[in-house]
């Protein structure tokens, strides 16, 4: 039997899919993509669990990310305003960084694809949420990170308020600003609502 969240995969990626398509991008959309497949990476090379292209493999598409981005504002706005629910809801807040700062999205200008989803159920590890955290936000222009279940999503906000804390106090850390944590029910709701 499949896992829950292959089978929601599958869902999703035919839902986006769908969505773009009534948007007026008609960009390939893939479930478990390689960034890296035919390059032989001699590093860890991650695998997207939807991807919609271009894909970005041999050089930048900063113009064609930036003219996708501007045929759906409505997606990133969607995007932002569930996470902001999400943000507050669950607490992602660390002492003397209180707040997301949900003023402006920053897309991710050296991305793969346009759009790099990971979806997490109740992963083994918070680190492997971690992951897919850094994963989706290196890998797309947007990053959309879908916890199957409400403990996903709250551990998930905890993690990327854990991210931003760390850099408020210039500490190392991943800059994921082009990240939006959505519940499940969420993502479908945007997609399927358009």
């Amino acid at each position: 039997m499949p896992r829950q969240s292959n089978r929601f995969d599958m869902r999703l990626e035919s839902i986006l899919r769908e969505y773009l398509r009534r948007k007026g991008v008609h960009e390939s959309v893939e479930r478990s993509w390689y960034p890296f497949k035919g390059q032989h990476a001699p590093f860890y090379s991650p695998v997207a669990d939807i991807a919609v292209g271009p894909f970005a493999t041999q050089q930048r598409l900063i113009s064609r990310y930036d003219d996708l981005q501007q045929r759906v504002p409505e997606l990133t706005n969607d995007l932002k305003s569930c996470f902001r629910e999400n943000y507050n809801r669950y607490g992602g807040h660390f002492f003397g960084y209180p707040t997301y700062p949900f003023t402006e999205f920053e897309g991710n200008e050296n991305a793969r694809c346009f759009i790099s989803v990971e979806i997490e159920s109740k992963s083994p590890t918070r680190k492997h949420k971690m992951g897919s955290i850094v994963n989706a936000a290196a890998l797309g222009r947007i990053a959309i990170v879908v916890g199957l279940d409400e403990d996903s999503v709250k551990v998930l906000i905890r993690i990327l308020g854990y991210l931003k804390f760390l850099a408020s106090v210039n500490k190392p850390t991943f800059k994921a600003n082009n990240a939006f944590i959505l519940s499940k029910e969420q993502i479908l709701r945007i997609l399927e609502g358009a």
